[in-house]
């Protein structure tokens, strides 16, 4: 027992310290790495969290030798993405260019087999973004993420409310104004509405109380929504 206590106690902080050592690696970095996950990115993510499991759980390893692998791993990481921003031919060096696959209708075979893409691969992610049919599609681009993007024919693109000579007012962000019965006063006042103007929101739905509000939104334009707490719910279970 007396054996045990130092154990444990070694590897809670073992725990604690390569989880704040990734958690500011991660501030550090920025969010870059899941909004734009790159090859490299993966990588680095791979091996740093792995490096924290190792440090954490392997009492062989000195703490200072985890820290300092992942110290050099965020350097390394800023120092690419600095010289990226920097540098085109190093951007496209470390993260890759965008590239085309389909170009006016024609697909591209040379690029294809560069990015290890077969047809069965092309057909099945262009089914996931609601193109289900290839003869819709001008060009399809894969981005250095690996994401794939879709122009569609012309005669093919969705209708805007432009094309329609329609011209609605400015799209605006909406702001939870009511949570779990709290009037967000800070959430008001951003989008331009004051206290009184929410009461009459909820008067106009029949709702006397803000307390009965799970959630309420609303923005600059003043569109309005409310969702009440312990409404009566149907029976929402399709899958059986």
């Amino acid at each position: 027992m007396t054996s045990f206590l130092p154990t444990f106690g070694e590897f809670v902080i073992r725990g604690f310290v390569s989880l704040g050592l990734l958690f500011v690696m991660a501030k550090v970095i920025g969010p870059r790495q899941i909004a734009q996950m790159t090859f490299y990115d993966y990588i680095l993510g791979i091996s740093t969290g792995s490096i924290a499991a190792a440090m954490a759980v392997d009492d062989q390893i000195p703490i200072w030798v985890g820290a300092l692998a992942l110290t050099i791993y965020a350097f390394v990481s800023m120092g690419m993405a600095f010289w990226g921003s920097k540098s085109i031919l190093a951007r496209r060096f470390f993260t890759g260019k965008p590239e085309i696959l389909l170009y006016k209708g024609r697909f591209l075979e040379k690029n294809l087999k560069k990015n290890h893409l077969d047809m069965n691969d092309i057909t099945s992610l262009s089914r996931v973004n609601s193109y289900f049919d290839l003869n819709d599609l001008e060009y399809i681009i894969i981005e250095p993420n690996g994401a794939l993007s879709f122009l569609p024919k012309s005669e093919k693109a969705p209708l805007t409310p432009r094309d329609m000579q329609i011209f609605p007012s400015p799209a605006a962000l909406s702001a939870n104004v009511i949570i779990d019965g709290h009037v967000m006063e800070n959430h008001l006042k951003a989008i331009g509405k004051t206290g009184h103007w929410l009461k009459d929101q909820l008067l106009t739905l029949n709702i006397h109380n803000e307390n009965d509000v799970l959630l309420a939104v609303a923005d600059e334009n003043g569109k309005f929504r409310a969702y009440l707490k312990n409404g009566k719910e149907k029976n929402t279970d399709l899958f059986d």
